[in-house]
């Protein structure tokens, strides 16, 4: 597989429902504290999601290194942000909401979110204790049906940067701002420099809302399809996860 250099991101598309036989693989490339993990999921879709979503996760790693994807070992920063064990230069995030989940490998600090978009009878509530001022006075003044659409694309934006800096919620949701609308962009950093960080939308298609965020001006994305019944990756057709 040919590797990311310092100018393009991967951004892989892994839908999440499969078959028996893929998901049982999958879970034969988990680490025992991985299911373990899966164990603890009380509905068995949940389960399922987590463990085709880190198995494959590992599957895809695993062919940019040319190693087994159950002898792959991971690390956590002290925020929670996963890494490779014992492996520099390669990136990677991953992320996963309802059905699908995408998974960004480069050579930059990078971070990647998707949002299941849904119904949300709290939504003004959470954006007014989470999101900065400038995003609820955004999302106020839009009102109407496009209003759920930007508060998930606003929520993936944001979950996207706090991913890639690396420092997890200890960076406050209210202290920087992103755009609500179609251009994703990052508006105010809370006293945190932002030069070099590009934030671009992602469309998942009709039912989810995502961004990645990226440490570098400019970058390429290649847009690709992890396919379960043989792990083997793929192109995507162009346009397929279209971005501004």
């Amino acid at each position: 597989m040919l590797q990311p250099d310092s100018g393009h991101v991967h951004v892989w598309r892994i839908p999440l429902e499969v078959s028996v036989a893929v998901l049982d693989r999958y879970r034969s490339y988990l680490s025992p504290d991985e299911r373990e993990r899966a164990s603890r999921y009380r509905f068995e879709r949940h389960a399922r999601r987590f463990v085709v979503a880190r198995g494959s996760l590992r599957a895809l790693l695993a062919s940019y290194l040319h190693e087994r994807p159950a002898d792959l070992a991971f690390a956590v920063s002290p925020y929670g942000k996963p890494r490779l064990w014992g492996r520099e230069g390669l990136q990677f995030n991953t992320t996963h909401s309802h059905e699908l989940a995408l998974c960004a490998v480069g050579r930059q600090e990078l971070g990647i979110d998707v949002e299941w978009v849904r119904p949300l009878p709290s939504m003004m509530h959470i954006a007014s204790q989470s999101f900065h001022p400038r995003e609820v006075v955004g999302l106020r003044q839009m009102g109407g049906d496009g209003v759920e659409r930007a508060f998930f694309r606003c929520w993936s934006r944001k979950e996207a940067y706090i991913k890639a800096v690396g420092q997890g919620l200890s960076i406050p949701l209210d202290s920087f701002a992103v755009s609500i609308g179609d251009d994703a962009c990052l508006l105010e950093s809370g006293g945190e420099s932002a030069d070099g960080w590009r934030i671009v939308n992602l469309d998942a298609g009709p039912d989810y809302a995502a961004a990645l965020a990226v440490a570098a001006p400019e970058i390429h994305i290649d847009d690709r399809l992890w396919e379960h019944a043989g792990a083997h990756p793929r192109w995507l057709a162009a346009g397929a996860l279209r971005r501004s």
